[in-house]
């Protein structure tokens, strides 16, 4: 069908009709905008070189910044990059999916998604329409996300149709997508692999696959959320130990967040818990509790719980947070910890509040020796 968007037209087709006049369109060298499984992406046939100077173009992207190459299959992703035996587990779990791998590029890989390096990005999504589009079209596609450089990503047709206007050649309408998280960037052309961009594919779940730690791009940093029950002791208590203990270096680099899974908001620690934590030489006052929620959950790189019902709490709340949360006393353990419970000093004397503070300064170690060697 046809949409009219401020006197100009822009056409808008059913997500999953006759792809033919999409394929004009790219043989024609112009610019198209789909639906993926993160955000709207915009493309062109990667082997048109003047297309992808048009991208960048309508994009104001900065041509340091390569273009993605969107393929139809893992076998096609073969032919066009080299793949190492921690990609191969990685494409054989993660893709189709909101993984995009940067590996070192064959000859026969389009030269415009190329960098100077010899690497190129590389993913499969796992959205109907667009890979309904890849195995029509005769070429992979060179992709971005549809929107200006520096600005939101973007999840409805009708608004990429507001901003690009008559810049596209057509627009591909999948109705408004849930997310508006970007794929997860690796570099897989380089030992260990390097986390470029965070997205929708925790560290966490990279690293079960891969069975070895993987480093961070330097602009990069980590949010760790610590949860308990109301926010009023160990949480707080362990926040002032992390910020104690952790050199200043990796400080600049984590968020440190704390929260309840029963919370009242704006209350402040208790007087036990402020005096056990000053008398490590942490400064916990200025904290205020605050309920665990969704946001929270999904902002966090890391989430660490002081009980098993708090550990179910998250998962519940946000079911794919499951890679990233851990319970606290068996954070890096092989195995589960027989009484994996740091129990809650509320109400206790400042001697309880002494020994709950040791016992999340002990099992914190594990997490500050993590942090130090990932940053």
């Amino acid at each position: 069908m046809y949409t009219k968007y401020n006197n100009f037209v822009v056409r808008i087709i059913d997500g999953l009709s006759d792809f033919k006049p999409v394929i004009e369109i790219l043989k024609k060298g112009r610019p198209i905008a789909f639906p993926t499984d993160t955000v709207y992406g915009i493309g062109v046939d990667a082997f048109n070189s003047e297309a992808i100077s048009l991208i960048y173009k309508i994009k104001k992207r900065a041509e340091k910044k390569p273009l993605v190459l969107f393929v139809k299959d893992r076998e096609t992703i073969k032919r066009y990059a080299y793949i190492n035996k921690t990609a191969q587990k990685l494409i054989e779990n993660f893709l189709p999916g909101p993984l995009t791998l940067i590996l070192k590029a064959k000859n026969r890989a389009p030269e415009g998604v190329v960098t100077k390096k010899g690497t190129v990005g590389i993913r499969i999504p796992d959205n109907e329409i667009v890979s309904k589009l890849l195995r029509e079209h005769s070429h992979p596609l060179a992709t971005t996300s549809a929107n200006i450089s520096g600005e939101d990503e973007i999840s409805s047709a009708s608004s990429i149709a507001s901003i690009f206007k008559n810049r596209l050649g057509i627009v591909v309408d999948g109705g408004e997508l849930k997310s508006k998280i970007p794929s997860t960037v690796l570099g897989c052309s380089v030992f260990p692999p390097i986390l470029l961009r965070k997205g929708r594919v925790s560290i966490f779940s990279l690293e079960k696959f891969t069975r070895r730690e993987i480093k961070l791009k330097r602009e990069l940093g980590l949010v760790l959320l610590l949860v308990c029950t109301g926010n009023c002791c160990r949480s707080p208590m362990g926040v002032g130990v992390l910020k104690k203990k952790l050199p200043y270096w990796v400080k600049k680099r984590v968020r440190i967040l704390s929260c309840g899974t029963s919370a009242f908001g704006g209350s402040p620690p208790t007087e036990n818990a402020k005096i056990a934590a000053r008398e490590r030489g942490a400064d916990i006052s200025l904290n205020r509790s605050r309920s665990l929620s969704r946001d929270l959950i999904t902002e966090a790189d890391l989430i660490l719980v002081f009980e098993r019902r708090h550990l179910e709490r998250v998962k519940d709340l946000v079911p794919e947070s499951a890679d990233k949360t851990f319970l606290l006393k068996e954070f890096k353990k092989r195995k589960p910890v027989s009484d994996g419970n740091i129990r809650d000093p509320i109400g206790g004397s400042l001697q309880v509040y002494r020994n709950c503070i040791s016992e999340i300064e002990k099992s914190l170690k594990p997490v500050i020796k993590y942090l130090e060697r990932k940053i």
